[in-house]
């Protein structure tokens, strides 16, 4: 039996991106005067936006909002791309499963802990935008992974029973 949707993760599901979205941050707010520590990379990695904002303490140390820091690292890596940073990888086997479901008629979305606007910069990479019936942020939903908030929300959109969603 086929699955209803299709759900997908961004991050470290089609883009290895996490390490890059991690030298983004620590690139900014050493522009901002703080250097981050190695643990506060590392936490970076696997983390909601929520999530780093608070541990990095970012309004306290550098006075912006969470959406501001948002952009701002989104500049801080164009800037390492412009430098010869390679970017975001497209992982082995992503874009052939997004044509699989298209192929099959199955609704592809993708539910991310990225901001929209890292989703966006990310479809350029993938190539796939057109197949997407949406795209989830951090901003369309409360609670971050590994809370459902985000699936539970596309499969009410799709009208689709969460069960029938392959995640």
């Amino acid at each position: 039996v086929l699955p209803a949707a299709l759900l997908l993760d961004l991050d470290g599901t089609l883009v290895d991106s996490e390490a890059f979205h991690a030298e983004g941050i620590a690139r900014y707010m050493a522009e901002q005067g703080h250097v981050l520590t190695d643990e506060e990379k590392h936490f970076v990695i696997g983390h909601a936006w929520q999530e780093i904002f608070e541990f990095l303490r970012v309004e306290e140390r550098v006075g912006i909002s969470i959406e501001d820091l948002q952009a701002l690292s989104i500049e801080a890596k164009e800037k390492l791309e412009a430098e010869g940073h390679p970017g975001l990888t497209v992982l082995e086997g992503a874009r052939e499963l997004v044509a699989l479901a298209v192929e099959l008629k199955i609704p592809v979305c993708i539910v991310s802990g990225s901001s929209r606007a890292e989703i966006e910069h990310a479809l350029g990479s993938l190539g796939f935008g057109d197949s997407l019936e949406f795209y989830y942020g951090c901003e369309d939903y409360e609670h971050g992974k590994p809370a459902p908030d985000g699936y539970l929300k596309a499969a009410k959109t799709l009208g689709i029973e969460p069960e029938r969603c392959l995640v």
